[in-house]
């Protein structure tokens, strides 16, 4: 986050931090856990402003009485993880046009 403490997070939001989109995208998940009830668990989204992958998981804060009055956030940025994905996608990819042209031939 560009951050030099995480208590620097405290009193933001998403849109301090990421592009309009997606910020909104987290507003309305947010509003929807808050509805349902339900977990967000291991989501992948890309921030293209800053073209960084994020893997977040969110889940409700109940009271004694079982009511949602908040929820636990967290947001790890997946960025390296991603590109090594893609490029061993990539090199399969040529592998395999490799194997094929030389089963080809043979």
């Amino acid at each position: 986050m560009g951050l030099a403490t995480p208590a620097d997070v405290v009193g933001h939001d998403d849109a301090a931090f990421f592009e309009a989109d997606l910020a909104r995208a987290a507003r309305e998940e947010e509003r929807e856990l808050f509805r349902s009830g339900q977990s967000v668990l291991g989501r992948v989204s890309h921030d293209v402003r800053r073209d960084r992958w994020y893997l977040a998981t969110k889940v409700p804060l109940r009271d004694a009485a079982g009511r949602i009055t908040g929820l636990v956030g967290i947001s790890k940025d997946v960025t390296d993880r991603r590109r090594t994905e893609q490029q061993l996608e990539q090199d399969l990819r040529s592998f395999l046009d490799v194997a094929n042209s030389v089963a080809r031939v043979t």
